[in-house]
């Protein structure tokens, strides 16, 4: 019995030992602080990428076409042709000239403004029947872009005093960025006393002069007729009137 009390003795000594040893040598455990959320962390969002350092980017200033930019064309030729061997040239026919080649100018380019009727006009009526067909050109936007416009002077012939002039025109004009087409015609411009005083052409002419009276054609000055026993456009103001009228309906149409 003694020798069991003595083990007993023992093993409770070296227990005890132990655990004042083990208490001597134990680590403090760190305290861990965890920071204050901000308003801002609340909102700042998950799947947020991290900042990253702006990269230096280098820019080369190159001018690139854009395709809807046209094409810059060059200046429309103008040519005069060789007049036919039987028209003989003076002051009448070079101002019918230079009065179809304004003509044609102002009708391609919807500008009224660039023929001076004064310049080859006198009558009232006719200056305002020209006047009213260059605006409905213009106000029906329907521009050809010339690339050749050709004129000839083809015939004359004088009746009663009057120089019946009879020219061609031909415009070559383009279609998209490589084809071109034409048009064209065959107008006559009646010269007395230095001033153009009748006119025929189909091409630029919005309302016919027939629309109103019986129109004047160079073939009839061709054939001989009597061109008094015809009314023109311009001869009186009933005749006008009527013009005034289709004009303003018709411009209300493009309006």
């Amino acid at each position: 019995m003694k020798k069991t009390a003595s083990i007993l003795f023992v093993s409770l000594s070296l227990l005890l030992a132990l655990v004042g040893c083990s208490s001597k040598n134990s680590l403090p455990v760190p305290k861990i602080t965890v920071p204050k959320t901000t308003e801002t962390d609340k909102t700042q969002s998950f799947w947020e990428a991290p900042e990253t350092q702006e990269e230096t980017e280098t820019q080369i200033d190159v001018d690139i076409p854009t395709v809807n930019e046209k094409r810059k064309r060059p200046p429309t030729e103008i040519e005069i042709e060789a007049p036919d061997e039987n028209v003989e040239e003076n002051d009448d026919t070079e101002l019918a000239m230079e009065f179809i080649k304004d003509y044609v100018n102002a009708n391609l380019k919807l500008d009224p403004s660039l023929i001076n009727l004064e310049d080859y006009i006198d009558n009232e009526y006719l200056k305002g029947f020209l006047k009213g067909n260059l605006e409905l050109t213009a106000a029906q936007n329907r521009q050809y872009e010339a690339k050749t416009i050709r004129y000839k002077l083809r015939e004359t012939k004088i009746v009663d005093g009057v120089n019946y002039i009879w020219l061609n025109y031909r415009i070559e004009y383009y279609i998209g960025a490589v084809f071109t087409n034409y048009i064209g015609a065959s107008p006559t411009v009646a010269v007395k006393d230095g001033k153009v005083v009748n006119f025929a052409d189909y091409l630029f002419k919005p309302i016919k002069e027939n629309m109103l009276c019986d129109d004047i054609t160079s073939s009839m000055a061709w054939k001989g007729y009597d061109l008094s026993t015809y009314c023109h456009l311009w001869d009186d103001d009933k005749a006008y009137n009527t013009y005034l009228e289709l004009f303003d309906e018709e411009m209300e149409k493009l309006l």
